[in-house]
């Protein structure tokens, strides 16, 4: 059904067809169905008889009734082998394909969503999250890319599955922080409440699954392959979902990316600093024209906002 969406509708009606047929009651060997198939294909034959047949079994009555049955016993036992077939080996190509939902912030947007099972999700800028519209099956897994705040509904039937490229971390209920940007190389996994358990789900040799306690971080490098446990400041890593943005000892490089990123805008720099820039500061829903303000006279910078560009000019 995934792959032949142009035959949508009659392979549907075909399942319905299938699943209304029911065998559980009485189910004939191999033998036993060669047999019967062996029988109409034996009797369809005409019939020759050495003496008269009398009024109510005609050869050609008889003829006639084998071949009725042999249609509809055909088709029959060939719905018998292929219901049997679809369940034992394919039962998800009977069920109705998944439909998900994908949720795209680009720079400078950060979003909230509640998934069908009731976990809250804080998506960060320049990130995306697909889920199923309906939870399904033994898990509930959802992709992600980019950073994203997970507060899990507890389901110990049901574990939460995060999947980020070749790192998979699964959690019954807690509440963690995932950073996947591809331009980073490297995952993170930030466990604040709970416990969760991570591994490599796309290396041949894996390090095997890794748990991680409240406040511990596991760093995963994807170029080596390597995923080591550290522990972390909750505030600079889930402060983005408060509205708050941090700096700490940041070079200007990374001051304007994060402006950049956070507002989405695009910054025109023209000339350099005199000072050596190590930025700190703490920053909950402001204005970008007054971060920069309140550089202005630290570092000898002018700035002016047009649109989405911002120009700095150094004095």
């Amino acid at each position: 059904m995934e792959n032949h969406q142009e035959n949508l509708s009659e392979v549907k009606k075909a399942k319905e067809f299938i699943q209304g047929l029911r065998f559980q009651q009485e189910q004939l060997t191999a033998k036993e169905l060669d047999e019967i198939l062996g029988k109409v294909i034996a009797n369809e034959r005409p019939v020759h008889r050495s003496v008269a047949p009398n009024r109510t079994e005609s050869p050609f009555v008889i003829s006639q009734w084998l071949r009725v049955a042999a249609i509809l016993i055909l088709p029959l036992l060939a719905a018998v082998l292929i219901n049997g077939f679809f369940s034992e080996r394919n039962p998800e190509l009977l069920s109705e394909p998944v439909e998900w939902i994908t949720l795209e912030n680009p720079k400078g947007r950060k979003s909230k969503v509640t998934l069908p099972d009731g976990t809250q999700v804080n998506l960060n800028y320049e990130s995306q999250l697909k889920f199923p519209k309906v939870f399904e099956g033994a898990t509930r897994t959802v992709e992600l890319i980019g950073e994203a705040f997970f507060d899990v509904v507890p389901m110990d039937t049901m574990p939460f599955i995060v999947l980020t490229g070749e790192v998979e971390t699964m959690v019954l209920g807690t509440s963690f922080n995932i950073r996947s940007f591809e331009d980073e190389g490297e995952t993170r996994v930030s466990l604040v409440t709970g416990k969760v358990k991570v591994n490599n789900t796309g290396r041949a040799i894996s390090q095997g699954d890794m748990f991680l306690s409240p406040g511990e971080q596991l760093r995963f490098n994807r170029n080596s392959g390597q995923m080591q446990i550290d522990s972390f400041d909750v505030e600079t890593v889930t402060a983005w979902k408060e509205g708050v943005i941090l700096f700490k000892d940041a070079n200007f490089e990374e001051f304007v990316e994060q402006l950049e990123k956070w507002y989405g805008v695009d910054f025109q720099v023209y000339g350099t600093s005199a000072k050596k820039w190590r930025v700190n500061g703490r920053y909950q829903n402001e204005k970008l024209d007054d971060i920069l303000v309140g550089l202005k006279f630290v570092y000898g910078l002018d700035s002016k906002i047009q649109g989405k560009n911002v120009i700095i000019k150094f004095e």
